[in-house]
């Protein structure tokens, strides 16, 4: 059995080890829309723009088009990945603190003894793959919950940016490239 001191030793390493993986989920998140929404801006300038020729605005508009696609593509992925990082950080930290026995009450042993949970109750996961499992939605969950919004994660909420991102890209890549086949 572990002692309490090396516990909540291993308590304090897994609240960092869960603040690191929130913040590199959150820096992943953030710069791929903002990447995304450069693109997309740019791309709306160049359609705007009275400079270019047909023939150079349905090039330029296509190769950025097909560059926002792989650039969507890849946060999908890497959001999904750094979720289930993140869903083991957040694993270890939930057993350590259930450990811990930090969701329960403090017996009255004297005045200073805490007598309320110091933390909510978190549902712990049969395993490790479980929780995994469980760390990102499916596709088509969640395009399903775009109408229950209530049942929607932050996570999930970025993940559908770049599925919706990506089809955009896509769209602006079909119409670019039929009006450049217009041109010819």
């Amino acid at each position: 059995m572990i002692e309490k001191n090396e516990l909540m030793k291993f308590f304090e390493m897994s609240q960092e080890f869960r603040k690191y993986n929130h913040s590199a989920l959150w820096e992943e998140e953030k710069h791929f829309t903002w990447w995304i929404s450069i693109i997309f801006t740019a791309l709306i300038l160049v359609f705007l723009s009275n400079e270019l020729s047909d023939l150079q605005e349905s090039v330029i508009i296509t190769i950025g088009s097909i560059f926002g696609i792989f650039l969507s593509l890849f946060g999908y992925i890497v959001i999904r990945k750094e979720g289930i990082y993140f869903t083991d950080a957040l694993e270890t930290f939930c057993r350590t603190a259930k450990a811990l026995e930090l969701h329960k009450l403090g017996k009255q042993k004297s005045e200073s003894t805490i007598r309320t949970p110091l933390m909510p109750e978190y549902p712990i996961n049969e395993s490790f793959e479980e929780a995994r499992n469980k760390a990102n939605k499916s596709l088509p969950r969640l395009l399903k919950e775009i109408f229950k919004p209530k049942m929607l994660g932050i996570r999930d909420c970025f993940q559908l940016i770049f599925v919706i991102s990506g089809f955009i890209f896509f769209v602006f890549c079909i119409l670019s490239w039929l009006s450049f086949m217009n041109n010819l």
